[in-house]
């Protein structure tokens, strides 16, 4: 491995992205937990998720550029730099996203209503007659059942009749 002080430089610049990425991934998650909020086993299962991601881009980018040796300067340029993202930069990222994706969610909403204004218009255009239909359909059904049933009542009596003369 090279150990001279400009791959170190180099490496101290490459662990500075790294934490600034960390940063990012953070904000990504404080996005979806201002969006959609989330019960203490959904977070505690986030969290996890989260640390599972970091550590894999962490491990990855240590064996990619420092052939998976951890030297002193790969924690400080993470520090350093997710220092720099969440001080600087990380609020006017979180705005910038949640306005995007609420923007994006109007647009959708509104798109969706136009396509669905006919089927809302003919479901309102035939909402009285259908239940005008089907309310008396049920009082006919009723009607009918009374008739039948009395009608029945009186053909036994009349049968009761015939067979005593």
């Amino acid at each position: 491995m090279n150990l001279n002080i400009g791959y170190q430089l180099f490496l101290f610049a490459v662990y500075c992205f790294c934490g600034v990425l960390t940063g990012f991934l953070f904000d990504t998650f404080r996005i979806s937990r201002k969006l959609i909020k989330t019960n203490v086993l959904t977070t505690s299962l986030e969290d996890i998720f989260f640390w599972i991601i970091t550590s894999l881009v962490v491990f990855i980018i240590s064996l990619k550029f420092n052939d998976g040796e951890i030297r002193w300067y790969m924690f400080a340029g993470m520090l350093i730099g997710a220092g720099l993202y969440l001080k600087t930069i990380s609020k006017f990222i979180i705005s910038l996203f949640v306005f995007l994706i609420i923007m994006i969610k109007n647009i959708i909403v509104r798109i969706l209503k136009i396509i669905f204004f006919p089927v809302k218009l003919i479901i309102n255009l035939l909402n009285k007659p259908v239940f005008f239909v089907l309310s008396f359909g049920k009082k006919s059904m009723c009607r009918i059942k009374n008739n039948v049933f009395f009608n029945i009542k009186k053909m036994n009596k009349f049968v009761f009749h015939i067979k005593n003369n």
